[in-house]
């Protein structure tokens, strides 16, 4: 997706064969030590953000690119392309 959007970006290779996911650099990202993780030095405010999980990282690039999804801020819920992060945030919201 980061190709999609244009957005810069520097990959990191990760060996699980070789139990890189243990490395302390990627547990300061994810202390759940898995992958897919990043780190936007440009979050929301300017304020750097640490994300993982496929399914809200896909969800904050659309957000943050304005692509992929919907400008309507309930449509993303209503239509979650990943079909497990609606249900966390209507919880929450709900709570």
């Amino acid at each position: 997706m980061l190709e999609e959007t244009s957005l810069a970006y520097q990959p990191h290779r990760i060996d699980i064969m070789a139990d890189e996911s243990h490395d302390p650099g990627l547990l300061a990202l994810n202390p759940n030590s898995k992958i897919p993780a990043i780190y936007d030095p440009n979050g929301p405010s300017g304020t750097p953000l640490t994300l993982f999980e496929s399914g809200a990282i896909l969800l904050y690039l659309s957000g943050k690119t304005g692509q992929f999804i919907s400008a309507d801020p309930i449509h993303p819920l209503r239509n979650d392309p990943v079909g497990d992060v609606a249900p966390i945030l209507l919880r929450y919201k709900a709570a």
